[in-house]
Parts: C-alpha cells; structure tokens; sequence
C-alpha cells in the first residue's frame, strides 16, 4: 500500500513537470529510479532544463508550504522558478526517515543536505547532476540544495517513513 501511495503521489507530483524533450542542445532528461529499502522502486521525475526567460532565484527563494504534513510525498525545490549559481533552495520540513531525489534540471554540479530542524546536516554529499538518496533515523528534516552549476537549475524531491 506505502509502495502505491508514493508512487501516486510521485506521479501527481510529475504532472508540475513539462513532458521532457530533446530541443536543439539541451540534455536529454532522464528519470532516476531508486531502490527502496523494503523493496520495489520509486522513480523521481526530473524537473525540465532552464530555458531563458524562467523565473530564476539570485537569492534563496521562499519554501512553499504544504497545508497538511505527510508521511510521504513529493515536492520541487525551490517549488518555483529555478536557483542561479551558488544559490541555496530549501524543501518543507517533514516526518521521514528516507530521502530521494532527481537529476539536477540541467543535469550540472550540486550540493545536497538533509537537514535537521535546528540545521545540523543528519546527511550531505555532492553530485554531478545525477539523483540520489538518503536513509536516516526517522525525524523531522529537510532537503536542502546548493546549485554548484553554471545554469539555473531545479530539482524533485521524494520523502518517506520506511
């Protein structure tokens, strides 16, 4: 039933993400799959490259707020617009012990944090561009990114209580 509802809420959470397409020189987009722990897949749908005229944070955007916590779901970082070069964006606070995300919009260099409530990191690394995921002991955290890519970039991010 866990596996159905994320994967359900991962697929509401796709439908804020244009179609991807392959346009002249941007990258093609791929979808990150990534193993539960329990078993079966989830699959992270990677948010569309930056095209000029999108709305890009220079500063740390504002973090969008969801209504009701949820033991799981999905969410995009920042949850409008894309982040420039050294700039942080932040997910919604959330019950979780495992943490998942997709490619970096266009596919450059981040930081990644899953941050406890009074900011220490309970996990951090670095991509190329690619997704990843984090398991950790069952608290409130957020993901939280810093774009190291020369393109404004942006993300989607999954939680769960495993």
């Amino acid at each position: 039933m866990r596996h159905r509802l994320l994967f359900a809420l991962a697929a509401l959470a796709a439908l804020f993400v244009l179609p991807s397409t392959n346009v002249g020189a941007q990258p093609v987009l791929h979808s990150s799959t990534v193993p539960l722990i329990l078993g079966g897949f989830v699959t992270v749908e990677p948010v569309r490259p930056y095209r000029s005229g999108d709305l890009v944070w220079m500063s740390s955007p504002p973090v969008a707020q969801l209504v009701t916590p949820l033991s799981s779901g999905c969410q995009r970082v920042p949850a409008t617009g894309y982040i420039g070069t050294n700039v942080y964006a932040d997910s919604t606070s959330e019950y979780s012990n495992y943490w998942s995300w997709g490619s970096a919009s266009s596919g450059q260099p981040f930081y990644w944090y899953v941050k406890r409530s009074d900011e220490s990191n309970a996990s951090n690394g670095y991509s190329t561009g690619g997704g990843g995921s984090s398991s950790i002991a069952a608290n409130v955290y957020h993901w939280k990114v810093q774009n190291k890519g020369s393109t404004p970039q942006a993300w989607n991010v999954c939680w769960d209580v495993l």
